[in-house]
């Protein structure tokens, strides 16, 4: 059975090696990246992005918002948190700059679903929302679609192996 830290875990094994498609949708504006995944880095046009995939790749942002009592649930081979905006401007300066840019911490509340398939890590979204209300509208979506690279998936040398 997944617990958290299990979870995490297996995060943390696919951003070993692997490749990502992150789609962003804000408003109406959307917009679609590749990264990859390499060493526990995200790299995005082979340079890393500290901020690419947000908590969606980022195993300690993703306890820290367990460590700050978000709600997380596991629902077979999901893991679902879900943080209203205090937590959120808790997890670090940027996420705190983004919830005072979008009203307040009583006005923001993120979703998050990750997505296991077996022991490999598959993904997830990440929802950013506006409380209006007392309604959720959705201001920023972001979904990871990660394929970890297995030994017959990694690219082919292009030297030969040291000796």
């Amino acid at each position: 059975m997944l617990d958290l830290e299990t979870a995490l875990a297996i995060l943390e094994a696919a951003l070993l090696d692997a490749d990502a498609r992150l789609s962003t949708t804000i408003g109406d504006r959307y917009e679609v990246t590749t990264a990859r995944l390499w060493r526990g880095q995200v790299l995005v046009d082979w340079e890393p992005d500290a901020q690419a995939g947000d908590c969606l790749l980022r195993p300690d942002l993703l306890r820290r918002l367990a460590g700050l009592h978000a709600q997380v649930r596991i629902a077979g081979e999901e893991v679902l948190l879900h943080a209203p905006g205090r937590i959120v401007a808790a997890l670090s300066s940027d996420h705190a700059a983004l919830v005072r840019r979008l009203g307040g911490a009583r006005r923001i509340e993120l979703a998050l679903r990750l997505r296991f398939v077996g022991n490999v890590y598959a993904g997830g979204e990440e929802t950013y929302s506006l409380i209006e209300r007392g309604r959720r509208v959705p201001l920023l979506r972001l979904v990871a679609d990660v394929k970890v690279r297995t030994p017959h998936t990694a690219s082919p040398r292009t030297s030969p192996a040291p000796r």
